[in-house]
């Protein structure tokens, strides 16, 4: 078989989605999925090649290049921890997977949780003194 599969990456943001990377010989997959609003859709060479939206914990993506079926499963592996994988299979035969974990974006929203509740606290005890001062002090 003369097709190489390259090892997929992902990217990831809260704006951008999750974004999936395969290579099949010349074929470039790319798989957006919204953790928003449950869309899901798969690029083929940078055309739409399937469109869903989906808040179950699989979903079976297929299209069809040059008379190979390929299928692309996403699938939630773990929903409290955020495991998200993503299945290239072509013909049947399973190519790659990649995994995504929203653990290493927790951490981040958790750190920026912690600042923004910190920053809130500080402002609304400096307006609420204020405010009792200047009310009980008679302004």
């Amino acid at each position: 078989m003369s097709d190489t599969i390259e090892q997929p990456s992902v990217t990831s943001s809260i704006r951008k989605g999750i974004n999936y990377y395969f290579e099949d010989g010349d074929n470039k997959i790319r798989v957006f999925c919204s953790m928003v609003s449950g869309k899901e859709i798969v690029y083929l060479n940078d055309k739409e090649v399937s469109n869903k939206r989906s808040l179950r914990t699989k979903t079976i993506h297929k299209f069809t290049k040059n008379k190979e079926k390929y299928e692309v499963e996403v699938e939630v592996t773990s929903l409290l921890l955020g495991h998200i994988d993503c299945t290239l299979i072509k013909d049947g035969t399973h190519l790659e997977t990649a995994k995504y974990a929203f653990t290493k974006s927790w951490k981040s929203l958790a750190s920026t949780f912690t600042k923004m509740f910190l920053i809130s606290f500080v402002v609304g005890f400096v307006v609420g003194y204020s405010l009792v001062t200047f009310v009980f002090n008679g302004g």
